[in-house]
C-alpha cells in the first residue's frame, strides 16, 4: 500500500493560550479530517522554534499518525549570506525566510520524505472544502497534481538560465504557466527517479539561486511543467475547492 503524507511549514508562534488554540493550522486539520478518509501522516516541518504547549494541541485535534521534523539550517547562515549578498537582488526575501520556504518546497522537501510514495502540500493557511483523496487517486499516474493553475512572470534572470539549461537560443515566453503549490500533491516515486527533475534542481541548488533572484518555488515547477513534462504527466483537478485565507480567496 502506498504511504502517503500531508505536509506543511509551520513558524513559531506566542506561547500563551489565546495565541495559538485559534491558530489557522487546528483549523486546517479539521478540514483533512472531514474530507480525507485515506490513511495518511500528518507531517508538519518547523525550524525548532515550535512551543510544546502548540504541539500538543495540534497533535490533539486530529486522530492522523502526526510527526514534527525539524529543518536544520533553514535559513541562510551569517557565513552563507556575507558571500552571497552582493547578488541578492531582494534581501527582504532572505531575511524574512521566504526564499528559504522557496528552496524547501522546490526541492529540499523530497530529502525529508524518503519512506514516503505521495505527499500532499497543504500550507497552514488552506482549508479544504470537498473531497481530496480523489487527487492520491491521481497521482498514480501524475507527477504532481493540484487543484488550480496561475501565471507569473519570468524573474530576473530565468529567461537565460533556460536558455543556456535547455539549450534553447530563444525563450519565447514572458509568462509561464504554473500549480497553486500552496495546496499540491507530489508522486515523490516519480520525482526521485527522474534524473532530468533532480539535474535541473541541482543545478539551481549548486548556484543559490532562489536566493540570489528570488524565484519561486512555483515558477520552478512551472518550468518543469513545460520544459521536462508532457502535459499527460501532470493534473489539474477543478473539482477540488478550498480556501486559501492569506488571500482571502475561494480557489475553484
Amino acid at each position: 500500500m502506498a504511504k502517503v503524507a500531508i505536509a506543511t511549514l509551520l513558524k513559531g508562534i506566542g506561547t500563551s493560550f489565546a495565541q495559538w488554540k485559534e491558530t489557522l493550522v487546528i483549523i486546517r486539520n479539521k478540514s483533512i479530517i472531514k474530507n480525507f478518509k485515506g490513511k495518511c501522516d500528518l507531517i508538519f516541518f518547523h525550524e525548532g522554534n515550535l512551543h510544546e504547549e502548540y504541539m500538543a494541541k495540534i497533535k490533539s485535534s486530529v486522530n492522523f499518525n502526526i510527526k514534527f521534523i525539524e529543518v536544520p539550517n533553514f535559513r541562510l547562515s551569517e557565513s552563507e549570506l556575507s558571500i552571497l549578498k552582493p547578488d541578492i537582488l531582494d534581501m527582504g526575501n532572505v531575511r524574512t525566510g521566504y526564499s528559504s520556504m522557496c528552496k524547501f518546497w522546490a526541492y529540499l522537501f523530497i530529502d525529508y520524505l524518503s519512506e514516503y510514495d505521495y505527499v500532499i502540500r497543504l500550507d497552514d493557511d488552506c482549508i479544504v472544502l470537498n473531497n481530496m483523496d480523489k487527487l492520491i487517486e491521481n497521482l498514480e499516474k501524475s507527477y504532481l497534481c493540484f487543484p488550480a493553475l496561475g501565471q507569473e512572470d519570468l524573474r530576473h534572470g530565468l529567461e537565460d538560465f533556460m536558455k543556456m539549461y535547455f539549450d534553447k537560443p530563444v525563450i519565447e515566453e514572458t509568462r509561464i504557466d504554473l500549480p497553486y503549490t500552496n495546496f499540491c500533491g507530489f508522486n515523490l516515486n516519480k520525482i526521485r527517479r527522474d534524473k532530468r527533475i533532480l539535474n535541473f534542481f541541482r543545478e539551481i541548488e549548486n548556484n543559490q539561486f532562489i536566493h540570489k533572484y528570488a524565484w519561486t518555488d512555483t515558477l520552478l515547477w512551472g518550468i518543469i511543467m513545460k520544459y521536462l513534462l508532457k502535459k499527460e504527466d501532470w493534473e489539474e483537478m477543478k473539482e477540488i475547492k478550498y480556501i486559501h485565507l492569506s488571500h482571502l480567496m475561494y480557489v475553484n
